[in-house]
């Protein structure tokens, strides 16, 4: 279950990402991934 939970949290996220939604506006590609990696660990 912990994986789908994970998945579905990074699917999520990525959505946020394309349509430019980020808590903090981040632009740049180094900025998201770190948005990604506290959002899945």
């Amino acid at each position: 279950m912990l994986t789908a939970t994970t998945m579905i949290a990074g699917v999520a996220a990525m959505h946020i990402i394309k349509k430019g939604q980020t808590l903090r506006g981040q632009k740049s590609a180094q900025k998201q991934i770190y948005l990604i990696h506290e959002l899945l660990v």
